[in-house]
């Protein structure tokens, strides 16, 4: 009589699946510049190993909140088999402590600075250039901040001469001074019209 041993192993499933990763707060959130940002952090719970929130790992949150832009957060967490799941976070950081009355120093006049509503890094500059339009309105420019740059978004408008004018160029802005007292510092523009030479103004802004 022959005797023989069976022997039976469990089969073990491989572990494929990723954590899931839930970010606490809002996934977008405003800021304006200079203001203190604390991060709200995430959550991670994973089919195998449970809680692992303890081994999230954050990136992209800004030094500091003295620059305009768009800055994503990440976080990530990979769990014991080696699976790996990422989630972002949107900061945005409003240009709106730029607004103000600037006094223009070379040619002696007042423009105001104003923030959009709708876009957290667009301004108005009113009285820009001390340019009037055909309709003798002071010339109100458009301008984009990134960083600490300020991009003007081109325009041609008719001045009170009837002549076809186009604006471009950009400048910058510092800060913060005395507490969060931001300022745009400077416009370089290039002014063009048909037939003549371009015209390059620097003009130097001062906060009032």
């Amino acid at each position: 009589m022959v005797c023989g041993i069976l022997f039976f192993t469990a089969c073990e499933t491989t572990d494929l699946t990723a954590p899931v990763i839930s970010i606490t707060g809002n996934g977008e959130i405003t800021i304006d510049l200079g203001d203190v940002y604390t991060d709200q952090g995430a959550t991670a719970q994973d089919n195998k190993d449970g809680n692992i929130t303890s081994h999230i790992v954050v990136t992209g949150i800004p030094q500091n909140t003295y620059l305009c832009g768009t800055y994503n957060i990440k976080y990530t967490v990979t769990d014991k088999a080696g699976n790996q799941a990422e989630a972002t976070r949107v900061l945005k950081i409003k240009s709106d402590k730029l607004a103000g009355t600037y006094s223009v120093v070379e040619t002696k006049f007042q423009a105001t600075v104003r923030q959009s509503s709708d876009t957290y890094n667009k301004i108005y500059i009113d009285n820009f250039g001390n340019y009037t339009t055909s309709s003798s309105n002071p010339l109100t420019m458009e301008a984009l901040v990134d960083g600490t740059h300020i991009n003007l978004v081109t325009q041609t408008f008719t001045d009170n001469n009837s002549t076809s004018v186009t604006l471009s160029g950009s400048g910058e802005y510092t800060g913060p001074y005395n507490g969060l007292n931001f300022k745009i510092t400077r416009f370089d523009y290039v002014e063009h019209t048909p037939g003549n030479t371009d015209t390059t103004y620097h003009a130097v802004y001062s906060k009032q």
